[in-house]
């Protein structure tokens, strides 16, 4: 299982994401008392995600990426919006069955997210309050 966690401030975000790859990065600390609000969301079979639409407060949100499409690799990237120029924070590739975390400190507004490796066939949106 992978583990990113990104700061509230987007360009930190992109800067650690891009330099970091995520790999090998220091986790930074959770703030005291804040519990991550949980999403899930399911690759199944066809190539597809099993909802398009995730909503969560804003914060501290663990993403469960859970891929159900056996034998397809997918993974699970964010981005501020559908353009996909500001990558947020993305989980490594796995083939089913597998599942990933992603970490992201997200505030108010409206996210993309998609499998990379199937653009514009797996692809929604996150509406953080």
């Amino acid at each position: 299982m992978m583990r990113f966690v990104l700061g509230a401030s987007v360009g930190a975000a992109v800067l650690v994401a891009l330099a970091c790859g995520g790999k090998g990065a220091a986790p930074a600390p959770t703030p005291a008392g804040a519990a991550p609000t949980t999403v899930t969301v399911r690759a199944v079979r066809t190539i597809r995600w099993e909802r398009d639409e995730l909503t969560a407060p804003a914060g501290h949100i663990r993403v469960r990426f859970i891929n159900e499409d056996t034998g397809v690799p997918h993974d699970f990237a964010v981005y501020r919006d559908e353009s996909h120029r500001q990558l947020l924070a993305k989980t490594g590739l796995c083939t089913a069955p597998c599942e990933e975390t992603l970490e992201l400190d997200l505030s108010p507004g409206m996210y993309h997210f998609m499998c990379t490796v199937h653009p514009g066939q797996m692809e929604g949106e996150i509406m953080v309050r």
